[in-house]
């Protein structure tokens, strides 16, 4: 039986697998896992921590790592009942069902304990002639241990003799092996020569999981079958009933078979590669704990397809997950994390979650950014900030007002629930408001029956519960923060403290426009334009640079073909060719369509007009990594250096160089604002190319993006260019974009997150979690909609106010480098590692309505 998963199509009308056939139990429907109100515990080894593992008792638990033991825990004390010295590093390790014996490896060393003693099984340690990179142990009466190798076999073991019974032929690098409940064994795997950083693995059909049914002790396996992946299988395991199998890795998805004939029952979508999948332990279990290369744990509802748990993300990628018996508790750990978090769960019925709930709901209107109010109060204004929350305490700050009632010396609660706080002697500095709703306008008001805000006539301010006064010289100024009140505040004002998920929705994309500038929430999408078809434009070799002039269409490209060629975007025909003699790196193309600039291999800058007349060039001292033209206040060339330096050149004549700005790490993207008045730079040196996840020490101070404000009349000398904003990051920063009101600035990189920063307020506003590296970004014509590409391979088209994908062009071959949007975004260019064409894909931009 050989299932392709990369080839399956699923028909809409299948039949869902029964309950029975799953091994799931009637009664688990509707039932929910959450935290635990208790605080996780943290296991604390000396080193970092490579694999945990639940005993059936549900109290211990076994953790092994770079500190060269193996370490029996007891979880409710957090005490340690065995401490094992394997004398080195526990890369791989297991524990048997019944919880007496544990094994651990590093290379070929093999070692097996018996538990109950702190006893190793045997008198010497035995030795695969392999790297052991998987282990596992059998529920049988006769205990197997099964050993997977770098080396494509897997050896299995007859215990406590250690003797050798079978060896079987896996074909492909083992990562990951588990016996099932009747003793069906499951190895998963594939070879990853490049350790991640080719996505073009070659020969898919190495990249697979396989059933083999062992019996009379190990010595007669049969092969039940073999599934293939598009890519390396990390983990492969069983349910506890042993009806299901579920699979994961580089894939980014959930492959869940059925047992009993293999057939496909779901396809779970994840944000990033799977490294570790735990199933609940107690027959009948629904919950299956997956993490990996997001560093999160997401906990799935298998029957309802989705997730229903995350934990708190974790620094690196998770390696080990595992559940308790009962399913109270969930150990995992991750790289570079010296311990093991054990995560208190609860489970619950979603039914009387739901009855539990008040019956009425609410929705919230957004007061606008500026509070204006007549009279004395006119010039009342502050930043509200944004809250998630139904029910808000908006609290403002008064500096010249008196009160001059005696009965107002302590915090007083005033009619709707208003609260007036004042000190000593009578003097009110600060007066508390609630934004809420009401029966009478579920628009949602601000609630002060002690101060009118609005129609004050100059004179005395007159409150319900006293007089104020103020000086009429000066203006009534506030300061306005915004909290959330406590449960007790809520129910004095009798308010339900949740909205509909619809209202909510509304609610939080008016509060995310109004914090980036947006004058409307309306909700714009996207999609592939019918009666187009895409456009290639093909070169001599792979193409390496693109640039695009959105309001001509005139698209620059090159690369290995050494030649730089002009096109007409929309139509597809080529304009003119130079021919360079060496690889591009980088190309350019000014705002006004008068100028084309290129970079070569050879650290080489060259400027040329528009019908490819070479006008100058300049060869500098370090390598050329990026390049973006501006028009306005005048023409110039920002060339982004390996070194950590941007320099600036006057367009026409390159020997001219204007200004040398210092970033620190290694320029990867450069962009100019519409208005020409600030340049973005994205950079960070990454030695390791990719391999350490963790990033310490100086290079973590050059992983960022700097934006500088630029001279508004003539770019004389780097005194004039200053500083304007830093935005940080935990990885590599690849790129930076203004969006077409240059009001925003997207950020993205290696922390697989994109950063949407309003420029007015240089505050990050939204945050997008993209399933893998950030390569580059490009703005619709709307700030609403924001299009991705990179290491996923996949070109995404978010929706900023949502923070949702809205559309997605089909996969990629390998990485996305390069795209942009013509002006009227009828047009969005692509550029892939290893392609030799330039993409066109026909789309257009609508809006959403509402159906009536």
């Amino acid at each position: 039986i050989c299932v392709c998963l990369r080839r399956l199509q699923l028909p809409g009308d299948r039949q869902q697998a029964s309950l029975a056939d799953m091994g799931f139990l009637p009664e688990q429907q509707g039932r929910g896992l959450r935290a635990g109100a208790e605080a996780p515990a943290c296991l604390e080894h000396s080193e970092e921590v490579l694999h945990c593992a639940f005993g059936p008792d549900g109290r211990t638990l076994l953790a092994g790592g770079e500190d060269q033991r193996l370490v029996l825990w007891d979880v409710q004390i957090r005490q340690k009942r065995l401490d094992l010295d394997f004398r080195d590093a526990v890369t791989v390790m297991a524990l048997a069902p019944h919880g007496r014996y544990g094994a651990a490896a590093f290379e070929a060393k093999l070692q097996v304990w018996d538990l109950s003693y702190g006893s190793q099984v045997g008198t010497k340690e035995e030795q695969v002639n392999a790297e052991i990179t998987a282990l596992s142990f059998s529920h049988g009466a006769s205990l197997l241990l099964a050993v997977g190798t770098k080396f494509e076999k897997v050896c299995l073991f007859l215990l406590p003799q250690f003797q050798a019974v079978q060896e079987l032929d896996f074909g492909s690098h083992v990562r990951s092996l588990q016996f099932s409940p009747a003793d069906l064994l499951a190895a998963g795997g594939g070879p990853d020569a490049y350790h991640g950083l080719m996505t073009n693995t070659g020969d898919t059909s190495l990249m697979r999981a396989t059933v083999w049914e062992t019996a009379q002790q190990g010595r007669s396996c049969r092969d039940v079958g073999t599934m293939l992946f598009s890519d390396v299988v990390h983990c492969a395991v069983f349910s506890a009933s042993g009806k299901l199998l579920a699979v994961g890795g580089e894939d980014r998805k959930i492959s869940l078979f059925i047992v009993h004939g293999l057939t496909v029952r779901a396809e779970l979508t994840c944000l990033a590669g799977v490294r570790a999948l735990a199933w609940g332990s107690n027959a009948g279990s629904h919950f299956l704990a997956s993490a990996g290369e997001d560093c999160q744990v997401s906990v799935w509802d298998v029957l309802a397809e989705q997730v229903v748990l995350q934990l708190p993300k974790t620094q690196d990628w998770v390696r080990s997950l595992s559940f308790n018996a009962d399913c109270s508790s969930l150990a995992y750990c991750a790289f570079s994390s010296s311990h093991v978090t054990v995560q208190p769960l609860e489970a619950y019925s979603r039914m009387e979650e739901e009855e539990e709930k008040p019956k009425k709901s609410r929705s919230i209107s957004v007061p606008k950014r500026e509070l204006k109010h007549k009279g004395t109060l006119h010039s009342m204004q502050g930043d509200l900030l944004s809250s998630p929350d139904a029910l808000q305490r908006v609290s403002l700050e008064y500096g010249n007002i008196q009160v001059h009632d005696e009965q107002m010396q302590s915090a007083a609660k005033i009619n709707s629930g208003a609260i007036v706080q004042s000190g000593d002697n009578a003097c009110l500095t600060r007066i508390s408001l609630t934004y809420a709703t009401s029966d009478e306008d579920p628009r949602g008001v601000l609630v002060s029956p002690s101060m009118q805000l609005e129609g004050q006539e100059e004179g005395e301010v007159r409150q319900d519960s006293g007089d104020a006064s103020y000086d009429q010289t000066q203006p009534v100024s506030a300061v306005i923060s915004v909290s959330v009140p406590d449960s007790s505040t809520a129910s004095d004002v009798g308010l339900a403290d949740y909205e509909e998920p619809v209202d909510r929705k509304k609610r939080l994309r008016a509060l995310a426009a109004r914090n980036l500038g947006m004058e409307d929430d309306s909700e714009m999408l996207m999609r592939t334009a019918a009666g187009r078809n895409p456009v290639k434009l093909r070169h001599g070799d792979e193409v390496a640079a693109v640039a695009l002039n959105s309001r001509t269409s005139m698209l620059a490209a090159g690369g290995e073909d050494c030649l730089l060629t002009l096109w007409d975007g929309i139509g597809g025909t080529k304009k003119g060719e130079f021919q360079l003699g060496r690889p591009l790196v980088s190309v350019a193309v000014s705002p006004s369509g008068k100028y084309v600039f290129s970079a070569d291999l050879n650290r080489k800058i060259a400027a040329y007009d528009a019908s490819l007349v070479k006008l100058s060039s300049e060869e500098l001292d370090a390598e050329i990594t990026a390049m973006e033209a501006c028009s306005s206040p005048m023409e110039i060339l920002a060339v982004g250096l390996n070194s950590g330096n941007v320099m600036l050149f006057a367009s026409a004549d390159l020997q001219e160089q204007l200004a040398v700005l210092k970033h620190g790490g290694e320029i990867h993207s450069l962009c100019f604002s519409p208005d020409g008045g600030l340049l973005a730079a994205a950079g960070g040196t990454d030695e390791k190319h990719g391999l350490m996840t963790n990033k310490v020490g100086e290079d973590m101070q050059n992983m960022k993006a700097v934006t500088w404000a630029l001279p508004k009349s003539e770019f004389l000398g780097e005194e004039n260019y200053t500083e304007f904003m830093v935005h940080r990051s935990q990885d590599v920063v690849r790129a930076v974009a203004f969006s077409n009101s240059g009001s925003l600035l997207a950020v993205g990189g290696e922390d697989k997150r994109i950063s949407i920063i309003a420029v007015a307020t240089r505050k990050e506003e939204q945050e997008l979690l993209c399933p893998a590296g950030v390569r580059c970004l490009a703005w619709a014509k709307s700030d609403k909609l924001l299009a991705s590409g990179g290491e996923d391979m996949r070109v995404s088209v978010w929706d900023v106010l949502d923070k949702v994908l809205v559309f997605q062009l089909p996969k990629a071959a390998d990485w996305l480098m390069r795209i942009a949007f013509t002006q009227d975004c009828n047009w969005l260019v692509a550029c892939s590692l290893g392609n030799t064409d330039v993409d066109l894909w026909p789309v257009e931009v609508y809006e959403k309505r509402e159906l009536v």
